[in-house]
């Protein structure tokens, strides 16, 4: 019984996980697309969370 509560358990992380997007920006030390929160002359990217980092899309 013990293991098929841990297979369950397992396929679940996996389903749960697979549904996981990331968004994320850094800001300590700000990025270029962060930048404008911190410095008024810089460009505005309001989208700068959504940037694309690489990996599988």
């Amino acid at each position: 019984m013990s293991l098929l509560k841990f297979i369950f358990a397992v396929l679940a992380s996996a389903v749960v996980f697979e549904g996981v997007s990331g968004h994320g920006m850094m800001l300590d030390p700000p990025n270029r697309s962060s930048l404008w929160r911190y410095d008024p002359t810089a460009p505005i990217n309001y989208n700068d969370n959504e940037v694309f980092c690489g990996g599988f899309g």
